[in-house]
């Protein structure tokens, strides 16, 4: 499918000017909507489920597309900010109480930064070592950049 898009993609780009594709616009974009709020809905799936083989085929999608960025917003989304909410919240081992501790201690900040790397790590770790083994090239996914 992702090279299917990419070869209309490319065919309108070729044929910009052209009667015929200026009448179907709005079709165009439409599809073009529904292509990524497609992708976006499975690649959120798959990151919640941390189902590798689905996860690793959305990111080979979203490369293949030319928008890398879009698979670094969906791990985000999915991953990471659930994560984050979790360790700022106070859910994440020492509480409310034990947070506001911290944050009165010096050195706060940089202690909950650690936790975060640490929720990260020990709760998507995996997931992450994988979509980086799979990449490669200047144009792909960095899913460093969504941490």
């Amino acid at each position: 499918l992702a090279f299917l898009y990419s070869r209309l993609k490319y065919y309108l780009s070729k044929g910009q000017g052209l009667a015929f594709l200026s009448n179907m616009a709005d079709q165009l974009r439409a599809i073009d909507a529904k292509f990524f709020t497609l992708l976006d809905a499975c690649a959120a799936s798959a990151f919640e489920r941390r189902h590798m083989p689905t996860i690793q085929r959305c990111i080979s999608a979203y490369n293949s597309v030319g928008s890398p960025q879009a698979a670094e917003e969906a791990f985000q989304h999915a991953v990471i900010r659930p994560i984050v909410s979790h360790v700022l919240v106070g859910g994440g081992g020492g509480g409310a109480q034990k947070q506001g501790q911290a944050q009165a201690k010096k050195g706060a900040i940089a202690e909950i930064y650690k936790t975060l790397l640490d929720e990260v790590a020990s709760q998507a770790g995996e997931i992450i070592e994988s979509i980086n083994g799979q990449l490669s090239g200047a144009k792909s996914c960095n899913i460093a950049a969504a941490i």
